[in-house]
């Protein structure tokens, strides 16, 4: 009977919960106009702010990074695609590579849509992709179905809440780079830590809600799209990577696959631990990872 109260609590919190439904942009000024333009677009429950400080401290020449901040609410595609668009035009980059990962792979897709129809933005249709253990679609993630349908009602709640800041705090952790921004690493987990599971629930529903065949709006903005794996990307525990990688290359037959050696299987997204390894792999960087 406590156990079926608790529960009852918990599902009703939710409702009552004033989440943050306006995504946001980290990053800063670029110190002149024309520089090439990362837009990283970050995973499930993953801080794009401590993405973009890992990115930038690692960077060894001048880059304009742009990293997506979620909301902790539903993903507002509309939105990022108004302020991305803002940002692009205002940096008139030479060049713009998008990184998207996870759940990122899918809010991109969007973004480069809405980008490719959108005919005042035609000198930025040159996009390149990179995507990183992005699924294809709900059936590569490795979760239950019923998770994803029980999304669909549940809005997160606060005892389950206080059990995530719990339970996240066991998860394996990738080993770091060398000389890597420890500040960006803590800043990462703490954000990860900290989220509530109105904002797991949310972007639950919006990974269930995507369909594949909306990458085929995407691809007259992208020049080229390549998918980076670890070489034994099976043992990752949230997406079937190569199931992913098979789903991609239906609707884009020229993907390409590129293996980021230095990196495990079982590492998801190791983005502030590991940031030049991916710098290395999109051309921003030319040193090997420790």
């Amino acid at each position: 009977m406590a156990a079926c109260l608790v529960a009852l609590l918990d599902f009703s919190s939710g409702f009552f919960v004033q989440t943050d439904r306006t995504p946001h942009l980290c990053t800063k000024s670029p110190s002149e106009s024309g520089l090439p333009l990362l837009l990283v677009f970050p995973g499930f429950a993953a801080d794009g702010c401590s993405s973009h400080d890992a990115f930038t401290a690692a960077l060894g020449q001048p880059v304009h990074v742009v990293a997506v901040q979620y909301p902790e609410g539903d993903i507002d595609d509309d939105a990022i695609y108004a302020l991305v668009r803002q940002e692009i035009e205002q940096a008139s980059p030479d060049r713009i590579v998008v990184l998207a990962g996870s759940m990122g792979g899918m809010v991109a897709t969007r973004f480069l849509g809405r980008l490719a129809q959108d005919s005042s933005m035609s000198e930025f249709h040159s996009v390149e992709l990179f995507l990183d253990a992005a699924p294809i679609s709900q059936a590569t993630v490795r979760r239950s179905s019923a998770l994803f349908a029980f999304s669909q009602i549940y809005r997160g709640g606060v005892v389950s809440s206080l059990g995530w800041r719990l339970i996240s705090r066991f998860q394996t952790l990738p080993d770091p780079e060398a000389g890597v921004s420890t500040v960006a690493v803590d800043e990462g987990n703490a954000y990860n830590h900290g989220l509530g599971t109105w904002t797991l629930a949310a972007q639950a529903r919006y990974i269930a809600d995507f369909d594949p065949r909306e990458i085929s709006k995407a691809l007259p903005a992208v020049r080229r799209a390549t998918y980076l794996s670890a070489p034994q990307s099976a043992l990752d525990p949230v997406v079937d990577v190569p199931r992913s990688i098979q789903g991609w290359r239906r609707y884009v037959p020229s993907l390409e696959v590129v293996e980021t050696p230095s990196r495990h299987g079982e590492w998801h997204l190791p983005w502030t631990y590991r940031p030049r390894e991916l710098l290395v792999a999109m051309g921003f960087a030319t040193t090997t990872p420790d």
